[in-house]
């Protein structure tokens, strides 16, 4: 009887754990395609807790040679590199609204005119990113310090300066997701934020890399809602496709 519990017993654990592992269903995922100069880049992602307030921006193609594409608060971030955009929900009963969410950023960026290596080349990838978000981060406090010095010496916007600085972004790594080559690191955000939030960098070609930027919510991510949220961000990282685009 005791070796019959044993087995039952070990037979839950194993129905349990990969339970747990796959609390998505990835086959039931739909699929999306951008097409981005000579690249079709494509992915999957969950219909499910999509939050009605705020549908999907998907978008099909970018023109990577328009000059209106790239123009914004700076060299890579214009209003028209935006691949994909979704918000999800984890709603609670009806008198509890919603508890918690996770927004999915994805966009095409160009190489900086001062970066003279290889896009292609891991190493030199990575170091860029980091340099990337170092001058990004220092660019934007500044603009912050000196539209506070504008201001009123007892100005809110004064006061509050220390908060409204970024941080820079730490633990840049290399990881391998599906069947590409990704620079994963976390982005602390400024003072208002409690939880940073982490972004997947792919090269495309020489000229231009993909960024993917995950905001889980301010508080972590728990029970069933923090492995959905988990289940989700890898499924549609080991999703993405990139082929050449054929007329």
């Amino acid at each position: 009887m005791s070796r019959w519990i044993l087995a039952l017993f070990t037979s839950m654990l194993g129905l349990v754990s990969a339970l747990a592992q796959s609390p998505v269903d990835t086959s039931k995922w739909k699929r999306h395609e951008a097409r981005l100069g000579g690249h079709v880049f494509s992915f999957k992602f969950p219909t499910e807790r999509l939050w009605p307030d705020f549908p999907p921006t998907l978008v099909s193609e970018i023109d990577l040679n328009d000059p209106g594409t790239w123009k914004g608060k700076d060299e890579s971030h214009g209003p028209l590199n935006t691949i994909a955009r979704f918000r999800w929900e984890n709603r609670g009963w009806f008198w509890q609204g919603v508890l918690d969410w996770m927004h999915i950023d994805m966009g095409i960026d160009r190489r900086p005119e001062w970066f003279k290596g290889s896009l292609l080349d891991g190493e030199a990838f990575k170091a860029m990113i980091e340099e990337r978000n170092r001058r990004g981060t220092e660019e934007s406090n500044q603009k912050r310090r000196e539209r506070a010095e504008r201001t009123p010496a007892d100005s809110i916007e004064r006061r509050t300066l220390h908060l409204a600085l970024s941080k820079p972004g730490y633990g840049f790594e290399q990881v391998r997701i599906g069947n590409r080559i990704w620079v994963r690191y976390l982005s602390p955000g400024n003072g208002y934020r409690k939880r940073p939030g982490v972004l997947y960098l792919t090269a495309l070609d020489e000229s231009y890399f993909v960024t993917i930027s995950i905001d889980p919510s301010p508080e972590p991510a728990k029970g069933k809602w923090g492995l959905w949220v988990d289940a989700t961000v890898k499924g549609l990282l080991e999703s993405v496709e990139v082929r050449p685009f054929s007329p």
